[in-house]
């Protein structure tokens, strides 16, 4: 199980609820309707994950993977990793999604629930999907803080970059997306 495919996974659902948001609005589907509202509330958590978890991946295949594995530099290897993360970060150029610091911890909480996962995958299949997750031998406690590490360092870029563009951009909405109905602003 790689964290690529668990990421795909969680943008799929992003993507499908920003656009289901921005459907719903542009087809004057009442706002106040139960899905609608469960729609428009996890958009923006479920973006504050996966824009720095995406980011993330391509920067651990670009720096990791990519030179240590033969195959791994092909044509669909890195425009399935460049792809998703070149279309979030225009997502997040263009529209008014944020990752905020109050997302901090569903972004833990899905870095953790895959490492958690892995160790259990590896108990029955004794088989590591990245050297660099393996708990054999002392390296192990550097490379797992070495990821904690980048993956708070790359969570906290795109809050800072989340500010100067709240600045940059006042109708930018920092709470939730709940405000969006009011101002008429699409999601996706």
């Amino acid at each position: 199980l790689y964290f690529t495919q668990l990421s795909y996974a969680l943008q799929t659902v992003f993507w499908t609820s920003a656009t289901s948001v921005s459907l719903a609005q542009h087809f004057g589907v009442r706002q106040q309707l139960r899905w609608v509202k469960l729609l428009r509330r996890i958009v923006q958590p479920l973006f504050a994950m996966c824009l720095p978890v995406s980011v993330l991946v391509s920067l651990i295949f670009l720096i990791l993977l990519a030179p240590t594995t033969p195959h791994a530099l092909s044509f669909d290897s890195v425009s399935q990793h460049a792809a998703n993360t070149c279309c979030l970060l225009v997502e997040f150029g263009i529209s008014r999604l944020l990752v905020l610091r109050d997302h901090l911890p569903l972004f833990v909480g899905f870095t953790v629930a895959y490492v958690v996962l892995v160790w259990c995958n590896y108990s029955v299949s004794h088989r590591w999907p990245y050297f660099f997750l393996s708990l054999d031998g002392a390296a192990a406690i550097v490379w797992y803080m070495t990821m904690m590490l980048s993956s708070l360092a790359v969570f906290a870029a795109f809050v800072g970059a989340s500010r100067i563009k709240n600045r940059c951009f006042p109708d930018t909405h920092t709470s939730s997306l709940t405000d969006m109905s009011q101002h008429g602003a699409s999601l996706a």
